[in-house]
């Protein structure tokens, strides 16, 4: 939860501390599997007194959306924390491609690493157009072996150079009529491609 709380600072410094905690540990209680409220986090009570109540889903996201409904969040930075963020169904994995980051998302590197927001775009910015290839190399750059605290080695483990997940945008028209689909994939260590997940949609 360390890398979420940074990236709502990221997203938006003015964001009062106190509304980041609620949402932190909102959202906590809604992977959770029990009903007890994590400090000022929110379980079952707090959404069924709602006027048009629901329960939290104790369980993963199958979906990045599922964020609105959750405790603490807020329209003006919600759009640009959905923008930065993503949900792999039944998958608790946190690890990023540093090799597939945009500088213009340097805020997820930002937040992962505990840099500030130009040394994570400088480290992109310098990666060349072959990305790291390695880890080790993305992870001995001066600026994050600078950190204080260093990096922790379960922290380490967020960071890789290669992706198993890839998202399809599919769209065709005919006549007036059009369709959106959106396909995610998974690529197991077999090199097997299996279909997670499909929306149809507009993007």
């Amino acid at each position: 939860m360390l890398a979420f709380e940074r990236l709502l600072q990221q997203i938006d410094p003015a964001i009062p501390s106190y509304n980041i905690d609620i949402l932190r540990d909102s959202l906590v209680d809604w992977l959770d599997q029990d009903d007890n409220p994590t400090n000022v986090g929110s379980e079952d009570s707090e959404y069924e007194s709602l006027q048009f109540p629901y329960v939290a889903a104790n369980n993963y996201m199958v979906h990045k959306s599922e964020l609105r409904l959750i405790n603490g969040v807020e329209v003006p930075w919600l759009r640009e924390l959905l923008k930065l963020v993503c949900v792999l169904p039944n998958d608790n994995s946190f690890v990023i491609n540093v090799n597939t980051v945009s500088e213009e998302n340097a805020a997820v590197i930002a937040a992962a690493t505990g840099l500030g927001l130009y040394d994570a775009q400088s480290i992109l910015a310098n990666r060349g157009s072959e990305g790291f290839q390695t880890t080790a190399v993305f992870l001995n750059d001066p600026s994050i072996e600078a950190l204080e605290p260093r990096l922790k080695p379960e922290q380490e483990k967020w960071f890789d150079v290669k992706t198993s997940h890839f998202i399809l945008h599919t769209k065709t028209q005919y006549n007036d009529a059009t369709f959106a689909m959106q396909t995610l994939f998974k690529i197991d260590s077999n090199k097997n491609v299996i279909v997670i997940r499909r929306n149809f949609s507009g993007f």
